[in-house]
């Protein structure tokens, strides 16, 4: 008997241990369930994900286009030194134009001026009045 009543102690000792237990897995369970998130925030949290997920396999292709612009100063510029040139340029051939009319017009009158030679006066005299009735007529 005497072994059965420490068995019965013992027994008792662990009735108070799985009710403390049984306690505790109570208070264990109304924790959790009052630190359960919401299901509503959770299937939102959800759809967001989902849309993440469809975009990240679906990437943005980022295409670099570079354009390259000439200021319209620099176009100015460019325009301004082509007439300079043309300019110039008509500058130069009139003057050596010139230079080849100062010389022919030297030699005629050095020709004009030689006396020794009389028909060629004659001729050059026709020539001069040709050409004189042909400026002031136009024809």
């Amino acid at each position: 008997m005497d072994e059965l009543e420490e068995e019965l102690k013992e027994s008792s000792d662990t009735s108070e241990l799985l009710q403390g237990i049984i306690n505790r897995v109570d208070e264990l369970k109304t924790t959790v369930a009052s630190n359960q998130l919401p299901t509503a925030k959770l299937q939102e949290v959800s759809s967001r994900l989902s849309l993440v997920f469809k975009l990240l396999q679906q990437p943005l292709e980022r295409k670099v286009l570079h354009h390259y612009h000439i200021p319209k100063l620099l176009w100015v510029s460019v325009g301004l030194f082509l007439a300079v040139c043309l300019v110039s340029s008509g500058w130069f051939m009139t003057a050596s134009k010139l230079d080849g009319y100062i010389a022919n017009d030297t030699k005629y009158r050095h020709l004009k001026l030689d006396t020794a030679n009389e028909s060629l006066q004659k001729c050059l005299y026709a020539v001069d009045v040709y050409t004189a009735h042909i400026r002031i007529c136009g024809k």
